[in-house]
């Protein structure tokens, strides 16, 4: 016979589960719950106490339960219990929270009970799901609920860690909590969710320093490309400002540089030759990329890396430098290649240490060999090519295509070549 009001579904499945009992999933609307101001689940005090004894319940052995399976005669764990107490707890706080109560009120009836083991996770699901139920709100209310509730959440939760006994537990479970509300907000951006800067980047304009307030601890960015959503961009904070290079170079991630490259050729090369953009982008782009960089828009891929192939020659400028062999070479990948004649080379071949730069910015230096004194263009571009590797596809992202429009149409060496040109300049002002 039940002794309480609240919980009797709980209680239900409960006695049916050691029995044998196998639940399923239905996967369709069967019936509604009607939540209103003085329904029994606002009843929090009694609610909660009514859990409690299902749950102390549920883990000893149950007397109405006949024949019980022999894993379950005993009922669950228990070394659980104690978690499972304050993971109700979290539940009936939320909705205590949604009615306007103090729920820090309700830890007097579990003051024995400490969970080290208590999950952070747990604990912020049963927040933001509670809260909006009492009134039968949806999720987005979190949008206008959080300045109003930050401040109790997180009295809560440092209490809870108190008296859990798990230390570092409120800041992990306020975490998954702010994460949550993000994934629902419906307010303007940027906003400041607790420890959370959230916020849109548009890469088609120039990136602009972001500033933060002293207690922002991470960014969460969803990124756009001309309104193209390319991802989201997710790290932490240190101090009170994140500059636009640093922001630039965490966008120009290995798949984010290769989405946003196949934004910008689908916008211009794909589009002119009538190519789908996704399925040439996988299996062409790589080849393309290259094409575009060094200005040869119909060499093979194996040309690209073979330092001996003769498929260039013809096409190769007249442009000869000379370089001491002990002395680093600096060499912009937009702008015409040399040949390079070594000074004074060892007797015998040698290599020339050369720095390869993407509109002014360095890469990894490339050991280039000396062949009889000399280092042709294509040796230089095919051990540039092969020694940097995808770090040139992020490099050029970020110095030719972030913070400029797709509409411009340009190729992307011509952007890279105006964009080294563009810094020299700023460099002597």
């Amino acid at each position: 016979m039940l002794l309480w009001k609240n919980c009797n579904d709980w209680d239900l499945i409960q006695r049916l589960a050691p029995s044998g009992a196998q639940f399923k999933a239905v996967d369709e609307v069967l019936g509604y719950y009607r939540n209103y101001p003085r329904s029994l689940s606002s009843r929090t005090r009694s609610n909660f106490v009514d859990g409690l004894r299902v749950i102390e319940r549920g883990h000893t052995a149950d007397p109405r339960v006949p024949n019980p399976h022999p894993d379950y005669s005993q009922g669950a764990p228990p070394h659980g219990r104690a978690a499972a107490k304050l993971h109700w707890l979290a539940w009936i706080s939320g909705l205590a929270l949604g009615v306007g109560e103090n729920p820090c009120s309700l830890l007097d009836l579990v003051r024995e009970e400490y969970a080290p083991n208590i999950c952070p996770s747990v604990v912020a699901y049963h927040l933001f799901y509670g809260v909006p139920s009492p009134a039968g709100h949806s999720l987005t209310t979190w949008t206008q609920l959080w300045p109003a509730l930050v401040a109790k959440v997180s009295v809560f939760l440092n209490a809870l860690e108190v008296q859990a006994q798990a230390q570092g537990f409120a800041k992990r479970s306020q975490t998954v909590l702010e994460d949550l509300v993000r994934s629902h907000w419906q307010g303007s951006l940027p906003a400041q969710i607790g420890s959370l800067y959230v916020t849109q980047l548009e890469l088609s304009v120039p990136l602009a320093d972001l500033m933060f307030e002293a207690q922002v601890e991470r960014l969460y960015a969803d990124i756009t490309l001309e309104e193209n959503p390319i991802g989201a961009l997710e790290l932490p904070i240190e101090g009170n400002v994140l500059h636009s290079t640093v922001l630039a170079d965490k966008i120009v991630t290995d798949s984010r540089a290769w989405c946003i490259l196949g934004h910008f050729f689908g916008a211009t090369i794909y589009s002119q030759r009538g190519i789908d953009q996704p399925q040439c982008h996988d299996q062409k782009g790589w080849l393309i990329f290259l094409q575009e960089l060094w200005g040869l828009p119909d060499a093979s891929l194996n040309g690209f890396y073979n330092s001996n192939s003769a498929e260039f020659a013809v096409l190769e400028p007249e442009m000869v430098i000379f370089q001491a062999a002990h002395q680093p070479l600096t060499v912009e990948v937009s702008e015409t290649l040399p040949t390079i004649i070594v000074v004074k080379p060892a007797d015998k071949d040698t290599l020339l240490e050369v720095i390869p730069t993407v509109a002014g910015t360095a890469l990894a230096p490339v050991k280039v060999p000396v062949v009889n004194g000399i280092v042709t263009p294509q040796a230089l571009r095919a051990m540039v090519t092969q020694a940097s590797g995808f770090e040139l596809c992020r490099v050029c992202v970020r110095e030719g295509l972030l913070g400029q429009s797709i509409e411009a149409f340009d190729s992307l060496r011509a952007r890279l070549a105006e964009r080294g040109r563009f810094k020299s300049s700023a460099a002597l002002t």
